[in-house]
C-alpha cells in the first residue's frame, strides 16, 4: 500500500492461509502462526486445521522464511484440530457455506511462548485441548517434536458447569469454547466463552471466564466471571433488540 511504504511482508496467504494465533519466540527470532478457520480462504500450504507455522528473521521483508513447523493433525493420525469444512480442498471458496458455523471450533486459538523458551502453548479449538508443545534442547533454534508422545494436553471443556445443569460439564457437552492464552509468572490464563447455545432462552448461561492453570499441580482455578447477556442493538430497526 502506497500509503504504508515500511510495512514488512513475512508471508503470504498462500503460504500461511487464515492465522490468528501468533507467538514470538525472541532467542531464535522465529515468529509462530497458527491455523485459523475463516471463510473464502485456506489453511495454507499444509491445507490442514492443525498446522502450525515459522516465521524465520520476522522482519527482514520477504516470504521465504516462511515453512511448517509441525501438524497436530499429521503427529496425532487423524484431524485431531477438526476436518477442513472448505469445499474441494483448497480449490474452490466460492460456494463456502459450510465454514460458517466452524469458525471458532476447528483449527487453532491463541498461540503464546512459554515464560521460558522452552515449549509452545496453543488451544486446540476442535478437541478443546490445551497443548503444551515442546520446542527441543536449543533454545536458539526451535524443533519440532517428532511425535505426539513429546506433547502434553490438558482438557478444557469440564472446567466449569456452563449450562449450570448442576454437573461439570464433559466432552459431550458444547457450551465451553476455550480460545485465549496468557503465561504470566509461572501461570498460564486461560480465556473461555460460555456460549449457552444448548439452553438458548436462559441468557444468564451466557458468560466469559478466566481461569487460570498451574502446570506444576495441573490445577485449573477460575479467577474471572462476568455476563455477556446484555442488550445488544440491531442494524435493523425495526428489530428487537437481543
Amino acid at each position: 500500500n502506497k500509503n504504508f511504504p515500511n510495512i514488512s511482508i513475512e508471508g503470504e496467504q498462500s503460504q500461511l492461509g487464515a492465522t490468528y494465533g501468533l507467538a514470538y519466540h525472541r532467542l531464535s527470532n522465529t515468529l509462530f502462526a497458527g491455523s485459523y478457520q475463516k471463510r473464502h480462504t485456506s489453511y495454507g500450504s499444509a491445507n490442514s486445521t492443525g498446522a502450525i507455522y515459522k516465521i524465520v528473521n520476522p522482519t527482514d521483508n520477504t516470504t521465504s522464511g516462511v515453512s511448517l513447523f509441525t501438524d497436530l493433525n499429521v503427529l496425532y493420525g487423524s484431524n485431531i484440530a477438526g476436518n477442513n469444512p472448505h469445499p474441494n480442498g483448497a480449490t474452490d471458496f466460492t460456494r463456502d457455506d459450510a465454514s460458517y458455523g466452524m469458525v471458532g471450533r476447528v483449527g487453532l486459538g491463541d498461540l503464546e511462548i512459554s515464560e521460558d523458551g522452552s515449549h509452545l502453548w496453543t488451544i486446540n479449538l476442535a478437541d478443546r485441548y490445551l497443548y503444551k508443545i515442546p520446542l527441543g534442547s536449543d533454545p536458539y533454534n526451535p524443533v519440532a517434536p517428532a511425535s505426539s508422545a513429546a506433547i502434553s494436553r490438558y482438557p478444557l471443556f469440564h472446567l466449569c458447569d456452563a449450562d449450570n445443569d448442576g454437573s461439570i460439564d464433559g466432552a459431550s457437552d458444547i457450551d465451553i469454547r476455550p480460545f485465549a492464552i496468557k503465561p504470566y509468572h509461572g501461570k498460564i490464563y486461560i480465556g473461555v466463552i460460555c456460549t449457552a447455545e444448548s439452553t438458548p432462552t436462559v441468557f444468564s448461561n451466557l458468560t466469559a471466564r478466566v481461569f487460570t492453570f498451574d502446570p506444576i499441580t495441573l490445577v485449573f482455578t477460575e479467577v474471572l466471571n462476568f455476563p455477556l447477556n446484555y442488550n445488544r442493538g440491531n442494524g435493523n430497526t425495526n428489530a428487537v433488540p437481543f
